[in-house]
């Protein structure tokens, strides 16, 4: 059985100012309720046709990345000070689009109870939410000249080993934190295919320096 950490708890245990917490914890609120909803159409479709094929993904994907898109505008705007901007990068876009294909592709594939369920909903919600905030704060912090960053781990029993190894490691702002096999440009950063095993769920921040 998976231990889901609601989402309040999720982001009150995140080193980040209490404001940054709100905003994530609403972006995950609606995401949550974006993925629940895309689970119970799936779960309908699954009943309707014991042949997967017949599921139009195409159309769940457009859908769940539209209103996926929707949402981080809203978070983009309330930081749109401090980006010089007030819509989402075509990277950022590309990235979600990616990342929707994948989350659809698996809720069709898998029959496990836990693929549509409200657990993997919130799981979901906050991985995503925290994978915006990082990527935002990545892009804030070079737009403002810092010029090194940290990975900051919450140093409690939690983290897993590969994190622990990486904690108070510091480089310069684009280069990337070697965590495990994997390579990231910051926590939940999957731009060059980090695992699962090394985002899910991950309450790593980065602390960036000039």
């Amino acid at each position: 059985m998976r231990k889901i950490i609601p989402i309040d708890r999720y982001f009150e245990e995140m080193n980040l100012p209490e404001e940054e917490k709100r905003r994530r914890e609403n972006l995950a609120i609606e995401l949550e309720m974006l993925f629940y909803l895309l689970f119970t159409e799936i779960s309908a479709e699954k009943v309707l046709h014991s042949d997967r094929s017949e599921i139009n993904t195409e159309y769940y994907k457009e859908m769940a990345y539209r209103r996926y898109c929707e949402e981080t505008e809203v978070y983009i705007i309330l930081l749109a000070a401090l980006l010089g901007r007030q819509t989402i990068t075509d990277e950022l876009k590309e990235s979600i689009k990616s990342r929707i294909s994948d989350i659809v592709d698996t809720t069709v594939k898998f029959d496990d109870e836990y693929y549509t369920s409200k657990d993997r909903a919130t799981l979901l919600g906050c991985n995503e939410a925290n994978y915006v905030g990082n990527d935002t704060q990545q892009d804030i912090a070079e737009k403002q000249g810092y010029t090194r960053k940290q990975w900051e781990t919450m140093g409690d029993e939690k983290v897993r080993f590969t994190h622990s190894e990486v904690d108070g490691v510091v480089i310069g702002i684009n280069e990337y934190f070697k965590v495990g096999r994997a390579e990231m440009l910051y926590p939940m950063d999957m731009s060059r295919n980090a695992p699962p095993e090394e985002t899910v769920g991950c309450r790593c921040t980065c602390n960036y320096l000039r």
